[in-house]
């Protein structure tokens, strides 16, 4: 068990594809407690690629977290120009 004296600080961090809310710095008080709430790591959104990429057919559902993989199937309209030979 590590222990932390009195006035020292202590900084958490996230993983990598989470975000920390909250305050990042806790230091221990005399009483033993620390001066603020342990901060909390949310898991990173990447936003719907419809938006990005119009005319597509996605095979899974959002939410998308970090990492997660997702397969596109693009539309596309194309017009010819020119003579058929």
């Amino acid at each position: 068990m590590q222990y932390i004296k009195e006035g020292e600080r202590k900084l958490p961090t996230s993983f990598e594809g989470y975000t920390m809310v909250g305050t990042p710095t806790l230091t221990c008080q005399a009483d033993g407690t620390f001066d603020n709430s342990a901060p909390v790591c949310e898991p990173n959104y990447c936003s719907d690629p419809k938006g990005v990429y119009p005319n597509t057919v996605i095979s899974s559902v959002p939410p998308y977290h970090y990492l997660d993989t997702i397969n596109l199937a693009v539309s596309l309209k194309l017009k010819i120009y020119g003579h058929c030979s």
